[in-house]
């Protein structure tokens, strides 16, 4: 995935955007993307 991809799941993941099967499907994908296993966390609790 691209920057701007990325930018535009999480966005839409932050805004409901997607349904709760959805979400699940692209917080995973985000997570093989990055790197990150807890990138949830970046997105509802960024501090």
């Amino acid at each position: 995935m691209t920057e701007s991809e990325i930018r535009e799941t999480v966005r839409k993941i932050y805004n409901y955007e997607f349904s709760e099967k959805e979400n699940d499907y692209w917080i995973d994908v985000l997570e093989k993307e990055t790197g990150l296993v807890n990138v949830s966390d970046y997105i509802y609790w960024p501090d």
